[in-house]
């Protein structure tokens, strides 16, 4: 197995630098009613996830209040209704609870979750586990559905 330090060095050797990256986010994901059923702070919340996925840390993701502060939500409360969303949905999955200086850890599950090394609650995977897939759509929030006849 290449570890982090053969791979700076491949990257040195060959010109090859991560300088720019890009967020997998394959079709079939975004096309579903799942997704299509999520709010607009979910989705937020899970492209703050997966930008941090690297190839080789999924189940070592995080995006804390704090960071969600930073990038401009008015408050940790939505950041924790959008990863409670999320996660419920089954787009992500808590591989480690936080709590005492500790965060939550999350990994995405259109992804398999790899040997991260760390105390998290999953075994590395093969294959994606697609949870989403397994679950009813969750009601709309609301804004996007239209009021029935006469309650205009």
């Amino acid at each position: 197995m290449q570890t982090k330090k053969d791979r700076r060095r491949r990257q040195r050797q060959h010109g090859r630098r991560t300088e720019h990256t890009f967020l997998r986010l394959p079709h079939y994901v975004i096309k579903s009613a799942q997704w299509d059923a999520l709010s607009g702070n979910a989705v937020k919340f899970l492209l703050a996830l997966a930008s941090s996925y690297d190839g080789s840390n999924n189940g070592d993701l995080s995006f804390t209040r704090n960071q969600a502060k930073a990038r401009g939500w008015r408050s940790g409360g939505t950041r924790d209704r959008a990863a409670e969303e999320a996660v419920e949905a089954g787009f992500a999955v808590v591989t480690r609870h936080g709590g005492r200086h500790r965060c939550n850890l999350y990994a995405i599950t259109w992804e398999a979750i790899d040997d991260v090394g760390k105390d998290i609650m999953y075994a590395p995977e093969h294959k994606a586990s697609r949870l989403w897939e397994q679950r009813a759509p969750l009601p709309h929030n609301g804004a996007n559905v239209a009021l029935p006849e006469g309650k205009r």
